[in-house]
């Protein structure tokens, strides 16, 4: 997956929102209940997440570097939390956040409890 890849986010409605399109059978349509329940779970793990135009200023690590980052947090954890802000954008991590799908490790959020931050 690209993290710097942006989708599209349907409202279903019930204020849930979707990523996928109404017209595509679910990526699940017919797996083993299992399964089902395995995708799901990784989607609750690793929810979509905006990136806060504070943190769209700084570039993403090249390949490589997120690599490095990826095997660093599979052998070693998570060291410091992903910071969301109250509307749950990414504020800071979003580099940490894309190497925990990479290795299938559960992130950790704060959020940020002070005053907006302002883009000037």
């Amino acid at each position: 997956m690209n993290p710097n890849s942006v989708k599209a986010t349907l409202s279903l409605g019930n204020g849930a929102k979707s990523d996928r399109d109404p017209n595509c059978p679910s990526p699940n349509a017919g797996a083993p209940p299992a399964a089902a329940a395995a995708a799901t779970s990784v989607s609750q793990k690793f929810p979509e997440l905006k990136v806060h135009p504070a943190a769209a200023l700084l570039p993403m690590l090249d390949t490589d570097r997120l690599m490095v980052l990826a095997q660093s947090i599979k052998e070693n954890g998570l060291l410091y939390p992903i910071v969301l802000d109250k509307e749950n954008q990414i504020l800071d991590g979003r580099n940490r956040y894309a190497a925990c799908k990479l290795v299938q490790v559960e992130p950790r959020f704060d959020t940020y409890a002070g005053d907006p931050i302002p883009l000037h």
